[in-house]
């Protein structure tokens, strides 16, 4: 090694821990900010990690912090300026999405804790809130660094991609299919609501997969035109079209179809650019680029569409299988005795169902949800946790005098503890007797 090769080696190794140093500055700013204008929460501040809320009790902050979209611009400033030196310095993808996410995380405090209603938000679930914040910071991040890890991940065999792929990919499936319903065993729920799941995975990266799929595809019909190969660049410029047709146009939204269209895409764009020097017009320096930017595109997808599908399936199961079977059996022990059991017990005891269907929810590492049956004598509620932040709940019709039914939960309908909530939102799918709090598909919420 020359002493102007051994000179440049010690140069990139100097700006690369200068780079890590300052991704730990960015995340020490992060944690500033966080504790300089959060919200602790109800009740006093015991914990070390709680913010203090500091910059309303020094007098210097007051003309800035008067002003919440200066205070905000200000303060995110050099979070950004930061992202910007990391990436310059380290060159490394991991190290700026870290930086990326520090910087979400500034933006996000400073949205919620400045402002007397988002502060009262961000107080009210405390930690919870917190953690939220960070979270969603880190999924958006990594979505948007997608095209540069894809460009890494292309530089290894595939033994070393499945490795470096498949914990990531199961840990998007994990959070979209077990961070779901109300019931306490599944453990990683940290939100009254599915924020991370589903504003920051299934809506935030979906989005992102969507506008890398577009750039990407663009790219790609850029670079295949340039070296005349007509026909593909025209595909993929069609296939660039198509992706907001399918959100706008067809109803696709963020969902499994929008999703599947983003991943075939991708592979479509991958396969036609996959020679650079293809064609009478020479290598294209844009193939690359398109290659890398679509392959991330559908890194970001397919785990959160195989995540909406397991969900899908789930909820089928239970609600329309599952379900269906423990009301059968409930409607053949009512009317041989002429009234709901106490238990679902004792339908296994009369017979009536073999055993007591577990419900579908989540990949089940934890705790299993229970099927909560209330008998009411003459009526029941049938419950269990669904995806999506839902409990379901199944009540029978009720019958009248004259052996009608009334409809599962109407004037006359006995008080129990979830009938109020279930009459909210009450629901009665064609060709379904009695009465659903749920639909018959998982709920979109966005």
């Amino acid at each position: 090694m020359t002493a102007a090769n051994a000179a440049a080696t010690v140069r990139r190794r100097s700006f690369t821990l200068l780079g890590w140093a300052l991704l730990v500055v960015s995340i020490a700013y992060a944690i500033v900010i966080h504790n300089g204008v959060g919200a602790s929460g109800r009740g006093p501040i015991t914990h070390w990690w709680q913010p203090r809320g500091l910059f309303f009790t020094w007098e210097s902050f007051d003309s800035l912090l008067a002003n919440p979209t200066l205070a905000t611009i200000v303060l995110a400033i050099p979070a950004f300026v930061l992202v910007i030196a990391i990436a310059a310095t380290t060159r490394s993808a991991v190290a700026t999405m870290l930086g990326l996410a520090a910087a979400g995380l500034v933006v996000l405090c400073c949205f919620y804790g400045l402002g007397d209603g988002r502060r009262a938000v961000w107080g009210f679930f405390g930690w919870r809130g917190s953690s939220v914040m960070a979270l969603f910071s880190l999924a958006l991040a990594a979505a948007l660094m997608a095209p540069f890890f894809a460009r890494r991940w292309l530089a290894h065999g595939w033994p070393a991609r499945v490795l470096l792929y498949a914990p990531v990919a199961f840990v998007v499936m994990l959070t979209i299919r077990d961070v779901t319903g109300t019931d306490p065993s599944l453990p990683f729920a940290i939100s009254p609501w599915p924020v991370v799941s589903m504003f920051g995975i299934e809506i935030g990266d979906a989005g992102v997969a969507a506008l890398l799929a577009m750039l990407g595809l663009d790219l790609a019909a850029a670079g295949l035109i340039g070296q005349r190969r007509i026909m593909g660049g025209l595909v993929c410029g069609l296939l660039s079209v198509l992706i907001p047709i399918g959100i706008f146009g067809f109803g696709l939204g963020l969902g499994v179809g929008l999703l599947a269209l983003v991943v075939a895409s991708a592979a479509m764009a991958l396969w036609l650019a996959r020679d650079d020097t293809a064609g009478d017009g020479g290598a294209s320096p844009l193939l690359p680029a398109a290659r890398s930017v679509t392959l991330g595109a559908a890194l970001v997808a397919v785990p959160i569409l195989g995540g909406q599908l397991l969900v899908s399936y789930d909820y089928e199961t239970t609600r329309n299988r599952q379900a269906k079977q423990i009301i059968d059996a409930l409607d053949a022990y009512h009317a041989r005795e002429s009234a709901y059991p106490d238990s679902l017990a004792d339908l296994v005891a009369s017979k009536d169902l073999p055993a007591i269907p577990d419900p579908r929810v989540g990949f089940g590492f934890f705790e299993a949800p229970r099927f909560t049956y209330q008998s009411f004598g003459t009526n029941y509620m049938l419950e269990f946790s669904a995806p999506r932040w839902v409990q379901c709940a199944y009540s029978p019709p009720y019958p009248d005098e004259g052996g009608g039914s009334l409809g599962a939960i109407g004037n006359d309908a006995p008080a129990g503890p979830f009938e109020a909530r279930a009459a909210e939102t009450a629901t009665s799918e064609p060709g379904e007797p009695g009465s659903w709090s749920c639909p018959q598909k998982p709920p979109e919420l966005w």
